[in-house]
């Protein structure tokens, strides 16, 4: 998670070979996700889902900590922190 977007802070994903010292890690189908403690804060809770049709492919974010979020849902404003 980054600042940016039109709604305040941007969705980001980076490949990485192991986890950071302080990163929660998650694991799904043996998938791995790290998220370092900053932005866990915003995404705790958060459903990650992956949506496919015949017009596009893209990752569906679901994030309780959202107030709002831009129409293509690559960003939002959290709530209070």
């Amino acid at each position: 998670m980054v600042g940016g977007g039109c709604s305040g802070l941007t969705y980001k994903f980076a490949l990485e070979t192991a986890p950071r010292a302080n990163d929660q890690i998650f694991e799904h189908g043996g998938v791995r996700v790290f998220v370092d403690p900053r932005s866990f804060a915003y995404l705790d809770g958060l459903e990650l889902d992956y949506a496919e049709s015949f017009v596009e492919q893209r990752f569906v974010f679901r994030n309780p900590n959202a107030q709002k979020s831009c129409s293509c849902g690559k960003s939002f404003q959290p709530n209070e922190v």
